[in-house]
Parts: structure tokens; sequence; C-alpha cells
């Protein structure tokens, strides 16, 4: 096979990995509030605790998707999924993974490799919710991050 010199090779091509990271949680989400998300893990058969905010990567990547879901409706106000990287909260896809009356219990949002959110090995990454006028104040909150890995 004779290669064609117009050949782009797609950044996707070479990713050699994806992972879920999560699940992150959170209970009673505030109202009106810029909340991280810990990380969860049953420390009994039956418990779940709380664990780290962000888990340090090691290797770079693109964050390229986005779960949040809630255990009870929201009934006003907005729920705003958003990332994190070394503790400061960063936009994902426009804010495109966002709960309200009209999307009251779970959204999601995938981008290409090229529109993700990037980090580098050695930078911590986790979640972070932005609400705005939300209620019930009484919901907890569960969310998942893709990522894309770069080639070893």
């Amino acid at each position: 096979m004779t290669a064609t010199p117009n050949r782009r090779l797609n950044r996707l091509d070479a990713v050699k990995m994806n992972v879920t990271l999560g699940p992150f949680v959170t209970n009673d989400v505030a109202g009106t509030a810029s909340t991280f998300l810990s990380l969860a893990y049953f420390n009994t058969a039956t418990a779940l605790s709380l664990s780290t905010r962000e888990t340090k990567m090691a290797q770079g990547g693109r964050i390229v998707g986005m779960m949040i879901t809630t255990d009870a409706d929201v009934t006003a106000g907005t729920i705003v999924g958003r990332a994190s990287i070394n503790g400061a909260a960063v936009t994902f896809n426009d804010s495109a993974v966002t709960l309200s009356t009209a999307l009251p219990q779970s959204d999601t949002s995938f981008v290409e490799f090229e529109q993700g959110v990037a980090f580098k090995a050695g930078d911590t990454i986790g979640m972070n919710v932005n609400t705005t006028g939300m209620t019930p104040t009484t919901l907890n909150l569960t969310g998942w991050l893709v990522l894309a890995l770069d080639p070893l």
C-alpha cells in the first residue's frame, strides 16, 4: 500500500487508551455555589466514603467526555458540570453538560479529541459543578469524566 502525501493522520488514530475517571460524588448540592466533587469508594460492603478531589495523571491527554446524574429532579435553576485541572475549574464543551427543569436528572457530552480539554502528565484531574438558583438542595450528584490519553 502506498501512502498518499495528502493523507493527514487523525489524532484519534494515535490515541492508545480511553479511560473513565469516577465516580465523583457530592451530596446536598448547594443552590448557588462552585462545588468540587470527591472520588467515591466503598470502605465496607455497604458504606460509601469520599476520597481525594483529584487524581494525578501519569500521562497527558484530553478530557473528551462528561456525564452527570442526580437522585432527584432539578426543580429550579441550573447545575453545570465542569472539569478541574490542578485545582482550578475549567469549562468543558461550552458548558454543554447542564441540568435544569428542561433536563432535570442527567446529561452527557462528548467531543472529538481536538476539542477536548488538554492536560499534561503530572496534572491532577477532577470534577466541579457550578450551581445557580438550583433546588432542591437535598439532591445528590454523581459524575464521570472520559479521558483520551496520549500514547506512551
